[in-house]
């Protein structure tokens, strides 16, 4: 068995993918992070000492999910869309067939010409792996 130091690199990217991944609470987050650790044969820390890293890490994923729709949000703004989609707005101004998709911001691609504009350097590595 590993003991916990050893691994609590490791297991706060895991809970950070996690978190982006899914939008879980942070009861499921602590549940993923004790299975993650038994499956690992990793010793389980104090019960405040994980709850601490769940914490922590759900925190810093929805800061970067907050940072990347900000990037998004600015880059819609310096687009040059083609006429038919200017004269294509809703009661509030904005687009009504161009959107993103919660998947799109969580690793995949967006919609539109926006994909190659969207730097995903601060998405966590899982997003773009398999589960």
């Amino acid at each position: 068995m590993k003991d916990f130091a050893s691994a609590e690199a490791e297991l706060a990217g895991k809970v950070r993918a996690h978190a982006w991944n899914t939008g879980d609470g942070p009861t499921a987050c602590f549940q993923y992070a004790v299975r993650w650790l038994r499956q690992n044969d990793v010793l389980l820390p104090g019960i405040s000492t994980l709850t601490r890293l769940v914490a922590r890490e759900r925190e810093r994923a929805t800061r970067e999910l907050h940072d990347t729709l900000v990037a998004l949000r600015r880059i819609t703004r310096v687009v040059t869309l083609p006429e038919e989609i200017l004269d294509d707005r809703d009661d509030l101004g904005h687009f009504a067939h161009v959107r993103v998709q919660a998947s799109d911001v969580r690793g995949a691609q967006v919609v539109g010409s926006l994909a190659s504009s969207i730097s995903m350097a601060r998405t966590p590595r899982a997003c773009f792996s398999g589960p």
